[in-house]
């Protein structure tokens, strides 16, 4: 349960700009969609067409600032960025996390460094590593050895950090040798790593590195030595080959491939299946298609994107 009052205070401490029109004192008990708002709930509308609101029972709506209605029964808050202002207001609603502590069937090495604070799942194995403060790991993860990771990081469940990949050239009689694996991993503060994701560790005595603020979805695989700069996301089913380095704020769409060593600039955006089989080191570029061409050049995260025509250069020789 949250005040107007209190959302209000919020989005301001966190820097948007905003104003109320109605009683501080209302509440909202709950988060709904545009579409399904009730009484007492807190939504969010992004559209102009004020008659949408018409439809609603007596609830707390984040809408633009630029949004007039007579809604009286309404309590709107008015801002340059609903959509941004909504997701910050439901971190009140974010089901608690587990309880510090390790499951009774974790398996745990005694070298391990564990933070008191953390919270290790049932059936997950942790073997002689560093796992931060208020770090959870659910079920059914494997941390190898020579993983570090730092404090408010989440780990779902049946996902592996620092396994083994391959790197393999053939002998003179067809025999295949492949490289010992013997760098680690890094996860950086205030990650999410979501189910079922694979980080390989570095081959040699780098370590494949997760930046801070890095949210990767369900179902990715990231190559040995990897580098993801700070909050970049990266949605489902990713695949990066070895040594590939993301900038800053990167966002990869869903099912996107990048060819082994690629190196993408700060703030570039991949559509979704795209296959990027060369280095842009640009800032600020829309890739897609496969191969992987840059479309736009995007300004800020809240500017409308451009076109960026006739520009296809290979800048890993830059």
């Amino acid at each position: 349960m949250i005040t107007a009052g209190k959302i209000i205070n919020t989005l301001k401490n966190e820097g948007l700009q905003c104003f109320l029109d109605g009683s501080r004192g209302a509440i909202a008990k709950h988060l709904s969609d545009i579409n399904n708002a009730d009484e007492n709930s807190l939504t969010f509308y992004t559209g102009k067409d004020d008659s949408v609101l018409k439809q609603l029972a007596k609830c707390i709506v984040i809408v633009d600032k630029d949004l007039k209605t007579n809604e009286s029964e309404l309590t709107l808050i008015k801002t340059n960025h609903p959509k941004l202002a909504f997701y910050i207001i439901a971190q009140f609603f974010a089901p608690p996390r587990p309880i510090p502590g390790i499951a009774s069937t974790a398996v745990i090495h005694p070298s391990a460094k564990i933070d008191k604070s953390a919270y290790i799942g049932e059936n997950s194995v942790i073997e002689n590593c560093e796992i931060g403060p208020n770090t959870v790991i659910h079920n059914n993860v494997v941390v190898y050895e020579n993983s570090i990771i730092g404090k408010n990081v989440i780990i779902e469940s049946n996902t592996c950090i620092g396994a083994t990949g391959i790197i393999w050239a053939y002998g003179l009689d067809g025999k295949m040798w492949s490289l010992p694996h013997l760098g680690g991993v890094t996860i950086g503060d205030d990650c999410f790593i979501g189910t079922n994701i694979t980080i390989v560790r570095g081959s040699l005595k780098e370590n494949t590195q997760i930046g801070k603020g890095c949210k990767i979805a369900h179902g990715s695989m990231i190559g040995h030595g990897c580098i993801l700069g700070e909050n970049s996301h990266l949605a489902n089913n990713i695949a990066l080959g070895g040594s590939v380095v993301l900038g800053e704020r990167c966002f990869l769409g869903s099912g996107v491939s990048i060819r082994p060593k690629t190196i993408l600039g700060d703030d570039v955006i991949v559509g979704t299946g795209a296959a990027v089989v060369k280095s842009f080191k640009r800032n600020n570029l829309i890739l897609a298609g496969v191969p992987a061409k840059p479309i736009e050049i995007k300004k800020t995260p809240f500017a409308v994107p451009v076109p960026l025509p006739n520009i296809d250069e290979d800048n890993t020789k830059k």
